[in-house]
């Protein structure tokens, strides 16, 4: 017999739930109430759906950008393997998906947009961050884990990301909800 077990977090306390949802929505709301963007990286299966979820239970109507709003289609057509598909369903049903080649017109006012990649290497979310890196307004809202070495993890450690060509200065502001 053999018995694997994944241990990434043993021995971490994880915060409260309600307070931890709480604290990102107020931050979200207070994100574009001021007139700034939220950006939401998630990982493409589970997490995007997740943030989805909170945010529709808030009444907050997200753009969803990148690999989570195929993830979604595909977790829909089967709802045996979903916890509250009815949920899911409603929150998909209300986010605003992202068409390919229509990201400018999503920054055209303040906004909270849910996209891959939950780490900050590649995806949707570095569009965005490469247009808003100097908005003092806006904030990146990470949802998961971070790895050691990834943008996610830099821009947690020194304020900085590398947006490909160029490394740079985040003015936005960083901050981390433990959702895993």
């Amino acid at each position: 017999d053999i018995l694997i077990v994944e241990s990434t977090y043993f021995g971490v306390e994880h915060p409260d739930r309600r307070e931890l949802e709480k604290a990102f929505v107020e931050s979200v709301v207070s994100t574009v109430e001021n007139g700034g963007y939220a950006i939401v990286p998630a990982f493409a299966v589970g997490r995007t759906q997740e943030v989805l979820m909170i945010l529709e239970k808030h009444g907050i109507t997200p753009y969803v950008d990148g690999m989570g709003k195929e993830v979604g289609k595909i977790l829909e057509r089967y709802p045996q393997y979903v916890k509250s598909a009815r949920q899911l369903r409603k929150a998909l049903k209300k986010a605003i998906p992202v068409e390919r080649g229509k990201r400018e017109y999503v920054l055209t006012e303040p906004a909270v947009i849910v996209t891959t990649a939950g780490m900050l290497n590649g995806g949707p979310a570095l569009f965005y961050i490469s247009r808003l890196y100097n908005d003092e307004k806006s904030k990146i809202l990470l949802t998961g884990y971070q790895v050691e070495g990834t943008n996610g993890d830099m821009v947690l450690k020194t304020g900085m990301i590398n947006l490909g060509m160029r490394t740079v200065k985040l003015k936005m502001g960083v901050e981390q909800y433990d959702f895993s």
